[in-house]
């Protein structure tokens, strides 16, 4: 009887079924819900900018005002998380070049975002950006990427930024969202530069402490002594004295910064879940500088390039004009992620998967010739 009370009732839902399919519409279904036309904001694409205007913010530290090139057919730009990233693709003397900045900027209503760029030492876009780079030029923008931003779910109220030099630019980008009421937290900044003059944003950010008791900035100068400003490196006691009861814990700047802090909050017993890193360097060390012969295989075609031992393999196929494909530079979202069919490398193990180590799987941003190679590169 259960069988057959089963059966009665699958007969029924199917009679529905035939029911409903009958009295349907003969209109194709749509796919243009509210979700998908959200989610798509999130990722817009590889997109053409237009510099709109360039500021000088120290003697080796300019920002980029961008804009959509709508002579291009670009209108907006997609919605971002205080402190992603994007990464710019622009034809510098005839080779294509890809480099990572950080958004330094938030706005509920603005249609431009902005980018800081300081000069590196042999850096040869961020020279091309601070030298050469004119209002009007323009280039490819992709984006936004990173995990670098505030989640309330996961985060504590108040946050506790670390920064060095440029690394307070993504800093800046929360703080501006705190300072226009769109994130709901804390924010107190142990900003390090050298001198005082060697500080990114100073007056924009005292304009936002005085006006926003939620966000504190304190200096500390490495190479100069001056009244309102702290003295040498982030200590423990300093750490301390700006906890709170819940605290997350972010930073961002050079690798001396990074290992510095590692120490010191461990020492003071925060787990790892309430720390956030952002990478701005390879942190490998530089190896010898022999060149290498290196096989690539791309599209089908094998070509051949020299690598030398303190260069990436990234760096070398910029200079060879050869594409592959590089967003954050340092190993860590993996889009570059190549086959290494011979040769033997030193690479960033900490963001390749165990898998990916066991059948030699390599991120060519991250990673140095240590012999002659043979590569095939993602199509």
């Amino acid at each position: 009887m259960k069988e057959n009370a089963n059966f009665n009732k699958l007969k029924k839902y199917v009679e529905e079924r035939e029911k409903c399919i009958k009295e349907a519409s003969s209109k194709p279904v749509s796919f243009d819900y509210f979700a998908n036309q959200y989610a798509q904001n999130f990722y817009y694409g590889r997109m053409i900018v237009r510099i709109k205007n360039i500021i000088l913010e120290t003697q080796d530290t300019k920002t980029f005002v961008l804009e959509p090139d709508v002579d291009r057919g670009y209108h907006s730009f997609f919605d971002y998380r205080p402190g992603q990233f994007v990464t710019v693709e622009m034809v510098i003397h005839g080779n294509h070049y890809r480099r990572a900045y950080s958004i330094s900027n938030y706005s509920k209503n603005s249609k431009e975002i902005t980018i800081t760029i300081k000069r590196l030492f042999n850096g040869l876009v961020s020279s091309y950006f601070f030298y050469e780079a004119r209002i009007g030029d323009t280039f490819f923008l992709d984006g936004p990427y990173g995990e670098f931003y505030y989640q309330p779910l996961r985060d504590a109220k108040h946050i506790l930024a670390v920064v060095g030099g440029s690394g307070i630019t993504p800093i800046f980008s929360m703080a501006c969202a705190i300072y226009e009421g769109v994130m709901d937290c804390d924010l107190t900044i142990l900003y390090g530069a050298k001198t005082s003059s060697d500080i990114i944003f100073y007056d924009r950010l005292k304009e936002m402490m005085e006006k926003n008791e939620r966000i504190k900035v304190v200096y500390l100068l490495s190479q100069e002594e001056k009244d309102g400003f702290l003295q040498g490196l982030v200590t423990k006691e300093l750490l301390e004295s700006y906890q709170k009861e819940e605290n997350s814990y972010y930073v961002c700047g050079p690798k001396a910064l990074y290992e510095h802090m590692n120490i010191l909050l461990k020492e003071l017993g925060v787990s790892n879940q309430a720390i956030r890193h952002d990478y701005y360097a390879n942190f490998l060390p530089a190896v010898q500088e022999q060149n290498y012969e290196v096989r690539v295989i791309t599209n089908g075609q094998e070509k051949v390039l020299f690598c030398k031992g303190n260069e990436t393999l990234s760096e070398a196929f910029e200079r060879f004009g050869i594409s592959n494909l590089k967003v954050c530079g340092v190993g860590v979202c993996g889009f570059c992620r190549s086959k290494l069919l011979e040769g033997e490398v030193l690479t960033n193990t900490q963001y390749v998967r165990v898998a990916d180590q066991k059948y030699h799987f390599i991120h060519p941003c991250a990673t140095y010739p240590l012999s002659n190679l043979k590569i095939k590169l993602p199509k």
